[in-house]
């Protein structure tokens, strides 16, 4: 990770050039404090400011710019408590057979991390026609 912001706008100026279509909309650069200071780098790529931010979710997580992981924790643990819930209910109906209850839990452990991370979305689970 670059640290200073020649190198770094020197490495992103490398990156530009060699792929040409940089979406400069997308592309933002992280600003991380170092105890009370803070530095706002101005970073250009082809004469375009890129955009400064203190927090960005990456791969569905939430990256802050003093390293707190407690946002980022609430939010899975609320997420496991919901699917437990979930779990619970399903195990306590007696309208679906056993068999059924273990195919859904064995498919949501399964499918809970290319879920989380956005490589499969729920239309991939609508039927075939």
């Amino acid at each position: 990770m670059a640290t200073e912001v020649p190198v770094v706008q020197s490495l992103v100026g490398m990156l530009a050039n060699r792929i040409k279509k940089m979406n400069r909309k997308k592309t933002k650069v992280m600003v991380f404090k170092h105890g009370i200071v803070q530095v706002n780098p101005v970073i250009l790529v082809f004469g375009e400011q890129l955009e400064s931010v203190s927090e960005f979710v990456y791969l569905t997580t939430l990256l802050t710019s003093n390293n707190d992981c407690t946002p980022e924790m609430k939010q899975r643990i609320n997420l496991a408590s919901q699917t437990i819930g979930i779990f619970k209910s399903l195990w306590a109906s007696s309208q679906l057979s056993t068999k059924t209850k273990f195919d859904f839990m064995t498919l949501s452990l399964l499918t809970a991390g290319p879920l989380r991370w956005g490589w499969l979305t729920k239309r991939d689970f609508l039927p075939l026609k």
